[in-house]
């Protein structure tokens, strides 16, 4: 079970190595690790926020709704 957890972050890392080395612009990273997430997690949507003062500002999103851009 451990092994296969541990080849699931690795390929997992993979994947983002390929989508940074292969990105024209920093929002194509974002949004292909909330696809990532997705398919990872078996969710219906991701975001990327960033946490500014108090506030969290949506950076990039997979899949979301309206109500939470």
């Amino acid at each position: 079970m451990k092994e296969n957890r541990e080849g699931e972050i690795e390929s997992l890392w993979k994947r983002v190595s390929y989508l940074i080395s292969k990105a024209r612009q920093p929002q194509e990273i974002i949004l292909g690790i909330a696809k990532e997430g997705v398919n990872l997690l078996g969710a219906d949507a991701a975001s990327v926020r960033l946490l500014e003062d108090e506030n969290l500002t949506l950076v990039g999103g997979y899949e979301l709704s309206e109500e939470y851009k």
